[in-house]
């Protein structure tokens, strides 16, 4: 009788667990389908500075704050440039990469 409620509660931190992980990636498929949620849908800048306007103006998809920066990276792929920024919701601490297409400046 024991190892049969033992078997159970297993069973059930292993489907909790389990829909917390499909959530978890069904969330990062939605995210990197938004503009700049990729490098296939980066964001086309002319300057760094819109890159800094773009972060302002984004909200949090949960709470509905606002972002900070909190690193940032670049890098090359097909023959395009990127500026990665990393952000954190000032309030609810989601963290999120944004994707910027920076080709245009350096040609």
């Amino acid at each position: 009788m024991l190892g049969a409620l033992i078997a159970l509660a297993l069973v059930v931190a292993l489907a909790f667990s389990a829909a917390r992980w499909l959530r978890r990636a069904r969330l990062a498929r939605r995210l990197a389908a938004l503009p700049g949620g990729g490098a296939s849908t980066a964001i086309e800048v002319s300057s760094f500075e819109a890159i800094d306007d773009e972060i302002r103006k984004r909200r949090c998809r949960h709470c509905g704050s606002r972002y900070d920066a909190c690193g940032e990276g670049s890098g090359e792929h097909d023959g395009r440039r990127f500026r990665t920024v990393d952000i954190e919701c000032q309030l609810c601490e989601r963290r999120m990469r944004v994707y910027f297409d920076v080709s245009r400046l350096f040609h």
